[in-house]
């Protein structure tokens, strides 16, 4: 347990806690903890404190003080800020948290949404708690009433983390089946796996198409040496193949993928196929990455003599027309995806998002730009190496383009 002394001292003065706050609202209490709605100058915060039979434990107060230092260290736009540690002359000692202006993930859960839009949040949540497990951080306390989801841009913010283990043992049992085993037993020391466990325990909560319940299964398995190591694991393995036919799913647009599967067929029939070379795998970084400005080189597999293409032997000659043709089909698809993966970071941009904000969703668009590469490359199939420097020349300047506006 930490000295007295250590866990007593807030940030500012008691006194001056307790006059700056009016307009006082309880909110719903969890565990050991009260939450109220209050204001503060021009603007409303919400203060977490303690329930009053929980203020003169010191053990409690201390937990409560070993919170706020965790987590106002830490700083994303995906994380409800931790602004202040106050002593409040109604509730006693408390931390003054950012008032989020949306509605919990239990009620956005309620709503009518896509599933291209729930994925757009769980990315959101997990891009959260990989920031969170490289800080050495595990938040342990993963459930709907944590996570809330803005009015505007329906983006993440999570908040209450739990310090341990123990304090979370109050919830309801509705609540505790977001815990991993080794959470609740107290058996062996929690890592960053605990909350895969809660976030696989989320994902059956947005009800997601059948085909991506392997990926909650893994996170939930009771062993957690079976479970994904971390949370860019699980985004990983939503976005790519889930069912055990083996059939692909691209993070791209329908129309996009209708007009990839006609590529396929006129490179079949025309003789394309017959390429013994299909291109290895661009690396996904480089062609998103060096998409920087519309005069660099774009990324890809190099074209160097020891990769060109072999033709089998009784491969005949494809006019250069023709080679390239499949661009000219492609593009209205590609360029239209494109725009829609671009739109979220722009309309951030109109709404006045400060640098931060602007850098994490600037962070969120390269993540989607690099799996519908990769989606969209694994649908084209065989190309050789001219036209697939050919297709990502293509894709890295439309990127460009678009980067340039933000």
């Amino acid at each position: 347990m930490e000295k007295e002394n250590d866990i007593q001292q807030p940030p500012q003065p008691a006194e001056a806690a307790a006059s700056r706050y009016c307009d006082y609202t309880v909110l719903t209490s969890r565990g050991i903890h009260r939450f109220v709605k209050c204001r503060k100058g021009d603007r409303w915060v919400v203060l977490k404190g303690l329930k009053p039979e929980y203020r003169e434990k010191l053990q409690c107060v201390a937990l409560l003080k070993k919170e706020y230092k965790t987590a106002h260290a830490l700083d994303h736009a995906g994380l409800v800020k931790y602004q202040a540690l106050v002593d409040d002359d109604r509730y006693g000692p408390c931390i003054e948290l950012e008032c989020v202006d949306g509605r919990s993930l239990a009620d956005y859960l309620r709503e009518a949404h896509t599933t291209e839009e729930k994925l757009a949040v769980v990315q959101e949540l997990a891009d959260v708690l990989s920031y969170v497990h490289c800080r050495g951080v595990v938040h342990l306390g993963l459930k709907p009433s944590n996570i809330y989801i803005t009015k505007q841009g329906n983006h993440v913010k999570l908040s209450d983390f739990r310090i341990v283990a123990a304090d979370s043992l109050k919830e309801p049992v509705g609540v505790l089946k977001y815990m991993a085993p080794e959470v609740k037993d107290g058996t062996m020391t929690v890592d960053a796996r605990a909350d895969i466990y809660s976030l696989g325990m989320l994902l059956r909560d947005f009800a997601l198409p059948a085909d991506y319940a392997p990926v909650a299964d893994k996170c939930c398995s009771f062993g957690r040496n079976e479970r994904y190591m971390d949370a860019a694991s699980v985004v990983e393995a939503l976005y790519s193949d889930r069912s055990h036919s083996g059939s692909k799913k691209t993070v791209g647009i329908v129309a996009a993928i209708a007009v990839v599967i006609g590529l396929l067929a006129f490179v079949f029939f025309t003789g394309r196929g017959s390429h013994s070379d299909s291109a290895n795998p661009a690396s996904v970084t480089s062609v998103a990455d060096s998409a920087q400005s519309p005069s660099e080189s774009p990324a890809g597999p190099s074209t160097t003599a020891a990769e060109a293409p072999a033709r089998t032997e009784n491969a005949a000659p494809v006019a250069v027309a023709d080679k390239f043709g499949f661009l000219e089909q492609l593009k209205p698809a590609l360029y239209r995806d494109l725009d829609k993966l671009f739109q979220p970071c722009l309309d951030r941009k109109a709404e006045g998002a400060d640098e931060a904000e602007m850098q994490q969703a600037k962070a969120r668009l390269q993540g989607r730009i690099k799996r519908y590469y990769k989606g969209l490359v694994g649908t084209l199939g065989r190309l050789d190496s001219e036209q697939r420097a050919a297709f990502d020349k293509t894709f890295a300047d439309y990127v460009a383009r678009k980067k340039a506006e933000l």
